[in-house]
Formats: structure tokens, sequence, C-alpha cells
């Protein structure tokens, strides 16, 4: 899919937003000649984003859900695809799959209470057994790109989790998560699985362990919410230096829908900065959480596609390819709201004035 939308990206093929009114096809394709001598490889092995809650059909509207499919072919057409798929909040997962065993065993659990959460006590041999074996059977046979996922339920660090008194090494939620999944690294060695170890770097168990992780951990950290360690670009230099160089990832939030309610709330011209440093500390996974309006994001996921192939791009010519050839000689006008949205969003005095640049 990469291969075949690099090239029709050359011929000068262009997919701005979801829809095909938004695709650009080019004129006088049957006498042209293109030669390529040239690799092609992404900064970011793994580019994703997706907006909160998902897209459901809606009955008597969209029943066969065209407009997620639409998105789709737009994530296919823009290559934003992925090799290693994260496993975020594993644990009610992890519950539901051992609920008779650990119903049966309370003492396998934090405060030895039952919850669905999967908050298991990790001086519990047996539990650490029990959750370790579990978490590889998520390595299937002949499977290209392998990762478990041993992120905890969202809410881990509360009243219904633990950590244990008894055992010296670990004094924060950070340790005792990223030593569980140290566990689950060294089993998976042990049976010759190479697989990634995935959790996040996140709320409760954002701080960096106190120990060294081993090599198949991979966290993917989120540096600008839920974290109160250090500043973002501090944060992300930390975790490079704990790494020891190693790759790992990041989670992002562009516009989600529960603090933008859908509409523009996202400074476009950060996507360069926050690229380039991703790219200089070894980040090979992008998840970004956004919304599926695509009026507010569509051009900021449009531009995003682009540099997370190459993030030394430059950021002003495919803003300038973009408004020109979407927009023709109504780009002056577009980018004005565009940038305004990005830079001075006007809030309740928004809408005339977007109408206004429509209208012009």
């Amino acid at each position: 899919i990469n291969g075949i939308y690099t090239f029709l990206q050359e011929l000068g093929f262009r997919w701005y937003m979801p829809g095909d009114n938004w695709a650009i096809v080019p004129l006088g394709l049957k006498n042209k000649k293109l030669s390529i001598e040239k690799v092609y490889a992404p900064h970011f092995q793994n580019r994703s984003y997706f907006g909160t809650g998902g897209l459901a059909a809606i009955k008597g509207l969209d029943p066969e859900n065209r407009f997620k499919k639409d998105f789709e072919k737009w994530n296919w057409r823009n290559r934003i695809n992925t090799d290693y798929a994260t496993k975020g909040h594993t644990g009610q997962a992890f519950y539901s799959a051992n609920k008779k065993t650990l119903d049966a065993h309370p003492e396998y659990l934090a405060n030895k209470k039952v919850n669905k959460f999967g908050r298991i006590d990790i001086t519990n041999e047996n539990a650490v057994a029990l959750f370790t074996d579990w978490a590889l059977t998520q390595v299937k046979p002949g499977e290209r790109f392998p990762i478990i996922g041993v992120d905890p339920a969202d809410g881990s660090g509360g009243k219904d989790d633990a950590l244990p008194s008894n055992m010296p090494g670990i004094k924060t939620w950070s340790d005792k998560y990223f030593w569980l999944a140290n566990k689950v690294a060294e089993k998976a060695e042990s049976r010759g699985i190479d697989a990634r170890v995935h959790l996040y770097a996140y709320a409760s168990h954002a701080a960096l362990p106190g120990f060294e992780l081993n090599e198949h951990v991979y966290p993917v950290i989120i540096p600008y919410a839920f974290q109160e360690v250090a500043e973002p670009e501090e944060y992300i230099r930390l975790w490079q230096r704990k790494l020891k160089g190693r790759p790992m990832g990041i989670y992002d939030y562009w516009n989600i829908t529960q603090w933008s309610s859908g509409v523009p709330q996202f400074n476009i011209y950060a996507i360069p900065e926050k690229l380039r440093l991703w790219y200089s500390n070894n980040i090979t996974t992008i998840n970004l959480e956004s919304t599926n309006s695509k009026g507010p994001m569509g051009h900021a996921l449009w531009l995003t596609s682009q540099m997370i192939w190459n993030s030394s791009l430059s950021f002003d010519s495919l803003y300038s390819d973009f408004l020109n050839t979407a927009f023709g000689p109504a780009a002056p006008d577009i980018k004005r709201m565009y940038d305004r949205w990005s830079l001075n969003y006007q809030h309740s005095m928004e809408v005339p004035l977007s109408l206004a640049d429509l209208k012009a």
C-alpha cells in the first residue's frame, strides 16, 4: 500500500482530506514518464491517529458508515499505517480472560479483593506467573511484528491498587508496572519469543522507574498531558537517556473531542518542531488522539501525514501546496481562517469571522 501511494504521489496525486471531493488527479498522465531510483523509508515506523470514541454507523444517516470508510481510505492514501500496533490498558482484558481463577483467588489481586481491572499483587508469585503467561498468549504464530500489551487498566494507582511493602526496589507505581513489564519480557526471552512489550508512561506510572528496563520493553510516553515529572521536552530526553537511545513511542492529544467539542483548537505551526524533536530522540511510534471533525483537523493531519514520512520537509512549502492546490484563488482567504484558528482563535466570535472568510 505504501509503495502504491508513494508512486501515485510522485505522479502528482493528492488527497487533502477524507472523501473524493478532496482528491487531486493530475492531468497529462498518459504521456508522463517517471523514473524513481530512491528508497523511501518513513522517519516513524508506526504512524496512527484516531478520533476519540471511534466511528460508528448512524442509522438513517450513514448506515453503511461511509464516513469511517472515507477516513480509512484517506489513511491508506496518505500512508498513515503501522507495523507494531500498540495495545493500551490491558488490565480488564487480563481479568476477563482469567476471571474464574482470579475470582477464586482474591489473594492474587491488590488488597486481596477481586477487581475487574486486573490489578494484581506483584508479591504473589502465582499472580505474576498467571499474568506473564497470559501476556505471552497475545503473540500469534507467524506474526511479523508481535507486540505484547501490559499496560494496566486506566486509573491504576488508586484505592483499588496497592504497592508492595516487602519489595524495597518498588517504591512507585512506575516501579510496579515496569517491573511487571520486565518480568513479561524475561519470560518471553526464555521461551524464544521476540516481541515488544508495550505499556504507556502515563498518569500514575508516568515517572521513570528506578531500575534498568529489559531491551524488549517498549514504553510509549505521554509528555504533554497527565504527567508532572518534567517539562515535555525534558521528559522526552529523560526517557531517551533511560532507554540508552533505544526506540520508544509517543502518544499525544491533538484537539481531542472531549477538550475541543470538535472545533478548532490546534496550532498547526507546532507540528514541525514536535516531529523533529521526536525523530531526534528515536521515537519510532506516533499515536495521536484527535477528532474526526475534518474541518478543523483535516489540513493539520494532511500536513502531519507528509512530515511523519520525512520530518525535514519544509512545512511552509507543504502548507502552500495544500492551500493553493486545494483552494486556488481562495487560498489567501482560507489561510487567513486557518491561521486564526491556530494562532488567535476567537471562540464565540469565530463563527461570523469564519463565515466571512468562506464568503470571501
